[in-house]
């Protein structure tokens, strides 16, 4: 990565990262991490990776990025207001038994805008998603993974959501399960 953290504490504030050519422009492993006041922009592969350790945060913007705005494997996360514009991936990668809570998300003219996968489990609240491919997908990837649930409430998205379930996952809206799943393979492609 551009920047690596490894078993350490860290705090990004007010920050811009642009034109970053790394594996990731953050990469962060195994630590305590507080970002607020982030903007990344133009990103030939993921903006922010979070693997392992725990994540607070408070607005990150991205914003032309070759594939995830940000990116979680086994991570505990918190924060509000993620955006991201032009991802050519995932807004949000939240993978490998992630746990965490968002509130205020927009992504848009992005491939998919939140990603829910391999046994995470991620609330969701306020958020906008628009003129994505997918809006949410909620599948596993990875075999020895059991389902996930991303449990969306206070939605405000009048729109109808493009949204992908694989088999034995779940997403919640307003406490109504949405049931229309396909197989997680379908998913994969």
């Amino acid at each position: 990565g551009g920047i690596n953290v490894i078993n350490s504490k860290l705090k990004i504030e007010n920050t811009e990262i642009k034109n970053s050519n790394s594996e990731d422009a953050i990469n962060v492993i195994s630590s305590k991490s507080f970002i607020k006041n982030l903007i990344v922009e133009n990103i030939m592969a993921d903006a922010i990776d979070i693997d392992f350790g725990t994540l607070s945060f408070e607005n990150i913007s991205c914003k032309n990025i070759s594939n995830d705005c940000l990116d979680a494997s086994g991570a505990q996360i918190k924060g509000s207001f993620l955006i991201g514009d032009k991802i050519e991936d995932k807004g949000l990668s939240f993978g490998e038994n992630s746990e965490g809570e968002i509130s205020h998300i927009n992504f848009q003219n992005s491939k998919l805008g939140i990603a829910v996968k391999d046994g995470s489990h991620l609330k969701l609240s306020e958020y906008k998603l628009n003129d994505n491919e997918y809006d949410l997908a909620v599948f596993n990837k990875k075999q020895e993974y059991k389902g996930s649930t991303l449990l969306i409430n206070n939605s405000e998205e009048k729109n109808n959501l493009k949204v992908l379930i694989g088999f034995k996952n779940n997403i919640i809206k307003d406490n109504i399960e949405l049931t229309e799943k396909i197989d997680n393979e379908e998913i994969n492609k």
